[in-house]
């Protein structure tokens, strides 16, 4: 099967983009369907058709990412920390507000967003992933369990980090 040699020792570049997922698919079942191609070639040209589909899947995320970005407004900020005795120490956007306008505008273009919460030595590891068509971006922060004095509980500190965490 000459066309399989040919295009496995060609490089990436030379493959047209349009319909380049389609045209390696079918050549991966006809050299599926033939007994003289090995494994290590048929391995070969599957780990080609995925580098391409992730490379397209990147592509299209920040193409999108790029478009989403100059809809997403400035958020108000209507939570408050305030001190012992009631006073206002500063204003911050919570989480549930954050998430009610971020959240059309990311289906929208076809963006999902999840977190994922870790016990970690100084507090919660919380990662935050932006995933679209098969491609995702991610990024951590640890948050420290900031007990505020007696203010919190264990749970409450929990809850507070997390919040934090998304926000930021």
């Amino acid at each position: 099967m000459a066309d399989t040699a040919e295009l496995i020792e060609a490089p990436q570049s030379q493959v047209a983009v349009q319909g380049e997922s389609s045209a390696i698919m079918s050549l991966i079942e006809r050299a599926a369907r033939d007994e003289s191609v090995d494994i290590d070639k048929m391995e070969r040209l599957f780990q080609m058709h995925e580098r391409m589909t992730a490379k397209q899947a990147e592509r299209d995320f920040h193409e999108a990412f790029a478009e989403m970005q100059t809809e997403l407004p400035e958020i108000g900020k209507r939570g408050s920390a305030e001190n012992k005795d009631g006073k206002e120490l500063y204003a911050y956007a919570k989480w549930e507000h954050v998430n009610e306008v971020i959240k059309p505008i990311l289906s929208r273009f076809g963006f999902g967003l999840s977190f994922r919460i870790e016990p970690h030595e100084k507090g919660l590891l919380i990662t935050a992933k932006l995933s679209r068509g098969g491609h995702t971006e991610s990024t951590s922060i640890v948050q420290s369990l900031d007990m505020g004095g007696a203010a919190m509980n264990a749970n409450q500190s929990r809850g507070a980090a997390t919040s934090y965490g998304k926000r930021y």
